[in-house]
């Protein structure tokens, strides 16, 4: 027999009452004739020689169950219709993000820590669909949404853990309890505040510079070498988003600078072809080869292998002056390949230097 699926919710727990059949989470009731034309998921279209299966409207309505579960804060209800509709649609984005979100939201607080990496691991797929699905004038709203629930967990576990720890008689146990479960979420938003500037061109930088200084304040009554490494962490990013917020101010510095290296580059292909097609470049390196393979020969040799050692080194210097035999009608390559490769290296440090 077909499982009996509620077509407004999706869920399979429905109770016969009163001669109808109720949906134990979203209320809807079915007649015993309703119920029995329920036996496959979805509406069903006779109309044809076929029975189709349509799951649009069951689809639709599990978005409202779950957006209204969402305004209602009923962590539970809309982790689990978000939950149906991640079966339904795997790249909607709403489903990949809340359903891991309000399922966190669910927890002990021991699994405070599990949860907060959980919830860090699912930041990047997600701006990554956000990018797929959302037109670009929607791009900044979807991750303000995103921040917005990731700070109010970070603020429910903080609150959490601080009430927890009044209860706490051992001082060494208090500061272990809080530490692994603050550091846990803190790294969540500093990872957070990471992909932001990594995936989105349009990010409030005071905003998130601010919400770091907030994480910073919130480490200060934590102790361990973790939280040291995560306190470092956020300072980096600190500083990533001073660079970052200086060349959104200065974009068409940016651009010239990022022209340059681009085609400092693509100089420097045009070089490396030049010299992988000539015979002379492909000898030198050979002999380069041969000069390594030499000296670990030599290194191998036990202390008092002299003679040995001696022959190894005639050998090398032997190679070495071939090899700058060899290389002299090619060495202007070399330097403007170095040469090239310092520019590029200039104006990475520009990019990135402190502002």
């Amino acid at each position: 027999m077909k499982q009996l699926v509620c077509e407004m919710c999706g869920s399979s727990e429905l109770i016969k009452k009163d001669g109808v059949f109720v949906c134990q989470y979203c209320g809807c009731k079915y007649s015993v004739e309703e119920a029995k034309k329920m036996m496959v998921e979805g509406k069903v279209d006779v109309s044809g020689s076929k029975v189709k299966v349509d799951n649009e409207q069951k689809l639709k309505n599990l978005k409202e169950l779950a957006e209204r579960a969402k305004e209602s804060n009923d962590s539970k209800m809309a982790a689990k219709y978000y939950e149906q509709i991640l079966i339904e649609e795997p790249n909607n984005w709403r489903a990949n993000f809340y359903s891991v979100y309000y399922s966190a939201c669910n927890i002990k607080i021991a699994e405070i820590a599990n949860a907060a990496n959980r919830l860090s691991n699912n930041i990047e797929p997600v701006f990554k669909l956000i990018l797929t699905q959302e037109p670009k004038e929607n791009y900044m709203k979807a991750c303000d949404e995103i921040t917005s629930k990731l700070l109010s967990f970070y603020t429910l576990v903080y609150s959490n853990v601080a009430d927890s720890l009044s209860r706490v008689s051992s001082y060494d146990y208090a500061k272990s309890f809080y530490t692994e479960r603050v550091g846990a979420v803190s790294v969540m938003i500093a990872n957070l505040v990471c992909k932001q500037c990594e995936y989105f061109d349009d990010v409030n930088y005071n905003m998130l510079n601010d919400i770091l200084s907030a994480i910073e304040r919130g480490l200060n009554s934590a102790v361990g070498n973790d939280i040291v490494m995560i306190k470092s962490q956020v300072v980096k990013i600190k500083e990533m988003l001073k660079v970052k917020k200086y060349w959104s101010e200065h974009a068409d510095e940016k651009n010239k600078l990022e022209k340059e290296k681009k085609e400092t580059i693509n100089k420097q292909k045009e070089i490396i072809g030049k010299l992988e097609n000539d015979p002379r470049y492909k000898e030198f390196n050979q002999i380069m080869k041969e000069i390594e393979e030499t000296k670990k020969e030599k290194e191998k040799l036990l202390i008092f292998k002299f003679k040995e050692k001696k022959l190894l080194d005639e050998k090398i210097k032997e190679l070495d002056e071939k090899s700058n035999e060899v290389l002299q009608p090619i060495k202007y390559l070399m330097d403007e390949l170095i040469k090239l490769q310092g520019r590029v290296n200039e104006i990475n440090e520009e990019l990135t230097k402190d502002r």
